[in-house]
Order: C-alpha cells, then structure tokens, then sequence
C-alpha cells in the first residue's frame, strides 16, 4: 500500500553535528544527525521507508535561523530546542514525541518502544530488550530493528549493547566513535 506524505524537513547545527526533523503536524517520521552539513543531513533524511511511494517534501532549512524558525510549527521548534540540548550534554527525555511507526511490524513497535524507556545514563544488552519485549532469543533481531532505527536519540538505541560489553555497530555517522561519544556524554 502506498502513501503520499506531505512533510517537512527541519535542519538545524547542534554540537553532534546537523540534525534534521521530518515530520508531518505533531509527528515525527524520521530523525537524523551527526552530519557536517544541512545538505548532507536533508540527504539522510530522504531515505525513505519502501512503504511509501510518494513523498512530497517542503524543505527547509536553518540557514538563515531567524527566518526557519518563523516557518516551524511550535512543535519542530520545541524539539529541536530540546535536540539541541541534548547535544550539548543536558539530560533530556523524549518519550513524550509521537512517532510515525505504522509501516513496522507490531514487534518493531514493541522494540522501539522499549528502547524509549531506558532512561539517560543507562544502557542495556539486545538480548534484555528482547526479553522485555516477549521474545527472548530474538536479540539479533532486535539489533536489525535498531540497525533501521528512524529516530536515533529519540529512540535511543546508542544506549543498547552486545551482551559481551562491546560496543557494537551504530549506524549514525562516525559509527561506533559516535555511540561511545553519546554514551561518554552520558556517563553511561
């Protein structure tokens, strides 16, 4: 089934590097960040799920901030505040932003939704996710869930870890240098 989406990008720079927003209302459908430039990050954002065939983006960006602000919705605005500060090291908790997770499978959304619980300065291993979601054994899947994680630090699965300590994959720029900045940032 196909779907036309009518959504904005928001770009904006951050000490993680520029982030973008895509969303639609009072939702988010994607996040990226930790790129070195708002192009590069629009570009990630694209990336779009095979569920939809058609996107039609308004793009925007933070070049000339005063003038992108004016054109956010109050809720991109607040997010990427609160995005902002989270990259700058302030604990921030983002469990209350409404995701678009309609194209997963009901197991993803039980992943993702778990993950969101793991609070800042804490981690826990595939395998423990896997169970918290009814499904134990099934940490590899779980790890490919987060592998296609649509709103890293929303969601944040920097913060999930093989169960031998290591620190696995990570699919955000700069890979794993990037988990270990973020799990740094929060002491974990």
């Amino acid at each position: 089934m196909s779907k036309t989406m009518h959504a904005k990008i928001h770009t904006f720079p951050t000490p993680l590097g520029w982030m973008a927003l895509v969303g639609e209302e009072r939702t988010l459908n994607r996040s990226v960040f930790g790129y070195t430039t708002p192009d590069a990050a629009v570009h990630a954002a694209m990336r779009w799920d095979r569920h939809w065939s058609s996107v039609v983006l308004d793009t925007t960006c933070a070049i000339a901030a005063a003038m992108e602000q004016a054109k956010w919705s109050p809720f991109f605005y607040e997010l990427a505040e609160r995005l902002t500060r989270f990259a700058a090291g302030e604990v921030q908790s983002f469990s209350d932003i409404r995701l678009d997770v309609n194209a997963l499978t009901p197991f993803s959304q039980r992943v993702l939704a778990a993950c969101r619980t793991i609070p800042w300065g804490q981690t826990s291993t595939y395998g423990e996710l896997a169970r918290r979601c009814g499904s134990p054994g099934a940490a590899r899947a779980v790890g490919n869930i987060l592998a296609r994680n649509r709103f890293p630090i929303i969601v944040p699965c920097h913060r999930i870890l093989p169960a031998n300590g290591q620190f696995g994959g990570f699919s955000a720029p700069q890979g794993t240098a990037m988990k270990k900045r973020l799990l740094a940032m929060e002491h974990a």
